[in-house]
């Protein structure tokens, strides 16, 4: 289901962004038949749900219109931070097109927009890193590093990586 949302989610916003319900059709169509999506459609991973929410804070900056909507965009924001903490690498690019959507917006009205975009993020965010404290020690930490045996990073052999890879009926 998450999957179906995501090539919705990329009608309505391609359909917003380029003005034309054809387009949105076109890109919806490319995503959902051509990409890694319709493998996803069968897994549990969480790659489609932060996808999701990422484009929906992007469609939320492109139709907002008053703060609320950018508070709305920047909660979906932090859903996507919650779901993988490695959505903090796209979401400042969905803050800075929120921000210089409009040319002709005085820097009153985009400090607005970007305390209306943080505070819908941190309602969110903040629980991740209230997490991350209470579970590692560190609101920075995610569980993510090294391993067991001290290493971080790629550890396992390249040899069973590519067999994997290359040959494994999954």
């Amino acid at each position: 289901l998450v999957c179906a949302a995501l090539v919705v989610a990329a009608f309505i916003t391609a359909r917003r962004f380029y003005d034309s319900e054809r387009i949105g059709l076109i890109v919806a169509l490319i995503y959902g038949l051509c990409t890694y999506n319709w493998a996803h459609s069968r897994t549990y991973f969480t790659e489609p749900l932060a996808a999701l929410f990422i484009l929906l804070s992007l469609y939320k900056c492109l139709c907002a219109e008053k703060a609320a909507d950018y508070i709305v965009a920047g909660v979906c924001g932090g859903a996507a931070l919650l779901t993988r903490a490695d959505s903090a690498l796209a979401l400042p690019f969905v803050g800075l097109y929120a921000l210089f959507r409009h040319s002709g917006l005085t820097w009153r009205r985009r400090a607005v927009i970007a305390a209306a975009f943080g505070a819908g993020f941190l309602m969110l965010a903040s629980w991740a890193l209230l997490y991350n404290e209470a579970r590692f020690g560190s609101p920075f930490k995610t569980g993510y590093g090294a391993s067991q045996s001290g290493k971080s990073g790629f550890v396992t052999p390249l040899y069973v990586g590519l067999y994997g890879f290359l040959f494994s009926p999954g």
